[in-house]
């Protein structure tokens, strides 16, 4: 079922439906659900991508506005300078994946394995990092500003690089 695509800002996929349909990876608005996939610039606002294995990808640019992203494989991905808030990244594996300037306010990172990940300079106001592993995660300028840190207290308004 090569070249099945779901066009429109808010793909809303069932990732999990359609995968069990479909012997090829599903397609959405020109980016193919799969590891090492090439996905720079592309607008996934809303989409369904929980569960999925996107291990080794590149989301450089991505606009990925409450994505639902629940459980996802992005081991290893770079998500640089994407735009993401609002989305659920509870349980994602997000080892040694480089996130530099992303913007995920208001994100869900709950139960997230963000061990070895880059976030330096990303914007995470209001996020919540509760039950994270963020072993040798980089907080470098990243700006945590009423976020849930991992151990479930809200971080101060000013907090930069590290919660307070």
């Amino acid at each position: 079922m090569r070249g099945f695509t779901f066009a429109g800002v808010a793909a809303g996929v069932a990732l999990a439906a359609a995968a069990a349909v479909a012997a090829e990876p599903v397609t959405i608005n020109g980016c193919v659900i799969e590891p090492e996939t090439q996905c720079t610039t592309r607008v996934l606002e809303g989409a369904n991508l929980s569960g999925a294995d996107l291990s080794w990808s590149d989301f450089d640019s991505a606009r990925l506005h409450n994505a639902n992203m629940r459980n996802v494989n992005f081991e290893g991905a770079i998500i640089q300078v994407a735009l993401m808030p609002g989305a659920d990244l509870r349980g994602a594996n997000l080892q040694r994946a480089s996130m530099f300037a992303i913007n995920a306010t208001g994100a869900d990172f709950r139960g997230a394995d963000l061990r070895g990940a880059n976030l330096t300079r990303a914007v995470l106001k209001g996020a919540n990092l509760e039950g994270a592993n963020i072993e040798g995660t980089l907080f470098i300028a990243a700006r945590l500003g009423g976020a849930t840190w991992v151990d479930g207290r809200v971080c101060a308004e000013d907090s930069i690089g590290t919660c307070q």
